[in-house]
């Protein structure tokens, strides 16, 4: 399916893709992006399912940098009214989708954990083993894993089959939140309790088959 961002065509989102990952390789922590790339991204974020509140009334500058709470490149934007926030290339090539907008939530809202796992997984060690291959493994060079159960499976066993419509959600915020107080304190207590997490490399988790479940932290 061809995918048209400005007056650029793309065969195929993966093309498209292809273009972003050039473009966050070629512009991080080089500054404000200007030209025809800045045109491109300009036209490419208006396809983002909450533009109006990442967008905002429009933007002076965009630039990319790490992603506030995972460790890879980011675009964030900078608003007329001086605010700043972060924004997806990837919300603006896929259609929208609420079951991706509830697991980032559920990813989101377990932050706290996983840091204190990897906290903890070092301790004052310079290094720790990798669960897969026992490389040693810097901070920076690590992602936590669910491994049995892996984090869909977590996912799919707490949401127990409830539609994925029928979770509250505000979206009005950078990565979005659980609107219903009850449903993140059950999602973290039941996570808590039933996560089984593991140190990887960075290219481990990268590799995984199920490319649809790699770790984000």
């Amino acid at each position: 399916m061809k995918i048209i961002i400005g007056n650029t065509t793309f065969n195929s989102k993966a093309e498209a893709a292809k273009k972003c990952r050039q473009l966050q390789d070629l512009h991080f922590r080089k500054g404000n992006i200007e030209g025809e790339d800045r045109l491109f991204l300009e036209e490419l974020f208006k396809r983002h399912p909450r533009k109006e509140s990442k967008l905002g009334g429009g933007i002076t500058a965009i630039w990319c940098d790490l992603a506030p709470e995972i460790p890879s490149k980011c675009f964030y934007v900078r608003r007329v009214d001086g605010t700043t926030i972060d924004i997806a290339w990837t919300r603006c090539l896929n259609k929208p989708d609420r079951r991706a907008d509830v697991l980032r939530i559920m990813r989101r809202a377990v932050m706290e954990q996983i840091v204190a796992f990897k906290t903890k997984t070092f301790s004052n060690l310079e290094t720790t083993p990798s669960a897969i291959s026992s490389l040693p493994l810097k901070w920076n060079e690590v992602h936590v894993d669910h491994h049995n159960p892996s984090f869909l499976v977590l996912a799919e066993k707490w949401r127990n089959g409830q539609p994925w419509d029928n979770f509250q959600l505000d979206l009005t915020e950078n990565l979005g939140k659980f609107a219903n107080e009850l449903d993140r304190k059950s999602w973290c207590d039941y996570h808590e309790k039933n996560a089984n997490l593991r140190i990887i490399s960075i290219k481990e988790n990268l590799s995984k088959s199920d490319k649809e479940d790699n770790e984000i932290f």
